[in-house]
């Protein structure tokens, strides 16, 4: 009988993770990460559903720049702006680390 009652709480358990992890995965849906290059040239705006949602270019800045100068200052803008949505998923992910999910756990999206 014993292992019964084991059973049932595991199954509250994944229960509540799996609520929870839907909870963090909604949340992470509506957040809108802003993020640019080191001279904001290129400013890019990403849901945490990596959906770009905005760009805003400096056309001003952009009238001196090379094609390639051009290239590095967009590539650096998406750079920082993944990362940023990268940090803030983990950040919000550690929640899910006080209820036994793996820290390297990869939040199904």
């Amino acid at each position: 009988m014993k292992n019964i009652g084991d059973m049932m709480g595991l199954m509250k358990q994944a229960q509540k993770m799996k609520k929870e992890m839907s909870r963090i995965k909604k949340e992470i849906s509506k957040s809108i990460i802003i993020a640019s290059d080191s001279n904001q040239i290129i400013t890019i705006s990403v849901n945490g559903d990596y959906q770009v949602k905005k760009v805003t270019v400096n056309d001003d800045a952009l009238k001196n720049m090379s094609t390639k100068q051009i290239e590095n200052v967009v590539e650096e803008a998406f750079s920082n702006t993944i990362k940023q949505v990268k940090d803030m998923t983990n950040e919000k992910m550690k929640n899910l680390s006080d209820m036994g999910v793996p820290k390297d756990f990869n939040l199904p999206m």
